[in-house]
């Protein structure tokens, strides 16, 4: 499996209904991903310290995504098994619904590492967040919903995460130094003007002075990254141009942290 090292200021961050309606939903219905972002775990065999280097996005940051097989606990069970050979998953809390076009698409879970057996187990400040996926939809098409789950795994500080605490890794300029000044293949995509509003006279059909946008990209999967990240509008298998857009009209509520939903699924 091909992994990635992103650059300082990109990070792979999908809201609760973007990992459901979108990835998770993808993987259960056997779709095709543009960018490999989340790697297939199966988490139980492995503790929460040995899984970041088995990421698909390789990066200092404090939070990881994976798709896990479900794995019952008794073969006509449907208690998922969570331990492993250093402790176990122990569910804290009660499960949160996931909201899409006022509907339910999916649960959330949220578990707590415990070291030992239980009931005895020490807790941990490792944490996870077990997605899965709640749809009337791919039942009625043929699907079973619950061949996977998606997780996101974190490792909090202290008692607690704190209010608006970022899971980002510091950044530390001589790690990026020797990688800029070698990397002879970078591409710098194209400027687009960027309209703003005009904020002193709302009903003049005057047009604010355009701005323009510019980044460089290393690698052409960055580009891919990016449009799965629903930055780019559209960006083709073997160019990394795209266009770059800047929204300021009122945001649409099909919209999901700037990706249309229903647009990804075409793809």
């Amino acid at each position: 499996m091909a992994k990635t090292s992103l650059p300082p200021g990109f990070r792979f961050h999908p809201t609760d209904v973007e990992l459901v309606w979108y990835y998770l939903k993808r993987k259960i219905m056997g779709k095709p991903f543009h960018f490999e972002a989340i790697a297939e775990v199966e988490l139980y065999k492995f503790s929460p310290w040995d899984l970041p280097v088995k990421s698909c996005l390789q990066s200092r940051d404090l939070e990881w995504y994976f798709f896990c097989p479900r794995d019952r606990k008794y073969p006509n069970g449907t208690r998922a098994n969570r331990a492993t050979d250093s402790g176990y998953w122990k569910t804290t809390g009660k499960d949160r619904t996931i909201v899409y076009d006022s509907q339910t698409v999916g649960m959330k879970k949220t578990l707590i590492f415990h070291l030992g057996k239980p009931p005895r187990g020490t807790r941990t400040d490792w944490v996870m967040y077990e997605f899965r996926l709640e749809s009337v939809e791919l039942v009625n098409a043929g699907f079973s919903q619950d061949t996977f789950v998606v997780c996101k795994i974190f490792q909090k500080s202290g008692a607690g995460p704190k209010n608006g605490e970022q899971y980002g890794a510091p950044f530390v300029d001589e790690d990026w130094d020797d990688l800029i000044t070698e990397n002879d293949n970078a591409v710098a995509l194209p400027c687009f003007p960027c309209q703003e509003p005009s904020y002193d006279h709302p009903s003049s059909s005057n047009p604010a002075p355009s701005q323009s946008v510019h980044f460089e990209v290393g690698e052409p999967s960055l580009a891919l990254y990016l449009y799965e990240a629903g930055t780019m509008s559209s960006v083709p298998a073997q160019s990394v141009t795209s266009k770059i857009g800047c929204q300021s009209s009122t945001p649409d509520l099909s919209y999901a942290d700037g990706i249309l939903l229903e647009k990804l699924e075409e793809f």
